[in-house]
């Protein structure tokens, strides 16, 4: 959903890992060329510079009352319309600045 984000809301009514992928091939977001059985590889050229609407749709995702108390009442089920992949990248920009800052950017 993360890679769906950066061209347009993840439709709410997706709710398994699978339909998110099927959506993701559809919008040309996940290249199958090179292996049919992975869809694994992403085609950056489709969300290069789209960033900002991901972390935008994702957030919605993450306010949505009911996907909150759904996650939280059944925490071993599959959320696909729900993504905390803002967070991750944000603390990894964030670590980024602070190495550059550090004179760090050697080591990266």
């Amino acid at each position: 959903m993360w890679l769906i984000d950066h061209v347009r809301s993840c439709p709410r009514s997706y709710t398994r890992t699978a339909e998110c992928e099927k959506l993701a091939k559809q919008l040309g977001l996940i290249d199958m060329s090179r292996n049919p059985n992975n869809p694994k590889h992403i085609n950056f050229d489709r969300i290069v510079g789209k960033y900002l609407n991901a972390a935008k749709n994702a957030q919605q995702h993450m306010d949505d009352d009911r996907q909150q108390r759904t996650r939280i009442s059944n925490p071993g089920g599959e959320y696909a319309p729900w993504t905390d992949v803002p967070h991750v990248a944000d603390t990894l920009i964030d670590e980024y600045r602070r190495l550059i800052d550090d004179g760090e950017e050697r080591t990266l």
